[in-house]
């Protein structure tokens, strides 16, 4: 069992675990040695400060407290900047629990789609849940590296 709610300064040291857990085992498949490293080393708690106070920032958390999900989306454009699952936690229903409360947000807003840059290894889960890929898109990390990713986009059905 899981409850998501509205993160908190307080909940960064966990987020940044879960986080990097999260790209050290499930992207490992995806990405080089030497990008995983230059993408872990990018992320800074700092990071997890700005999108709680400029963006919707959503954790999940379970029954002992732990945080196993993130979630950092922009309701007013659409657009999903992090989608994070913890190894221990992959398979249970959290990403798309925690898209769909994303996908809800920005259908109220009355936009018609909702977009994100996927990793790699997390095409197939996207393309599961309705998205499509719009093309191949580059991620830039803080410290220079860059990652291929898939831009992808789902209409929203029911918007406003």
């Amino acid at each position: 069992m899981f409850m998501i709610r509205k993160a908190t300064k307080n909940d960064v040291a966990m987020i940044y675990q879960a986080h990097v857990s999260s790209i050290r085992e499930l992207c490992s498949n995806a990405y080089t040695p030497s990008q995983i490293h230059a993408w872990t080393e990018s992320i800074t708690p700092d990071r997890y400060v700005q999108g709680i106070e400029s963006y919707e920032c959503y954790v999940s958390e379970d029954v002992k407290g732990q945080i196993s999900g993130l979630l950092i989306f922009n309701k007013e454009l659409g657009e999903v900047y992090a989608l994070y699952i913890a190894p221990w936690a992959v398979q249970k229903g959290l990403g798309r629990c925690l898209l769909g409360l994303a996908e809800s947000m920005v259908r109220n807003r009355g936009l018609k789609t909702i977009s994100l840059k996927s990793t790699l290894n997390a095409v197939s889960f996207y393309e599961h849940i309705g998205f499509e890929c719009t093309g191949e898109s580059i991620h830039e990390l803080q410290n220079g590296e860059t990652l291929p990713c898939m831009q992808m986009i789902k209409k929203l059905l029911n918007a406003k």
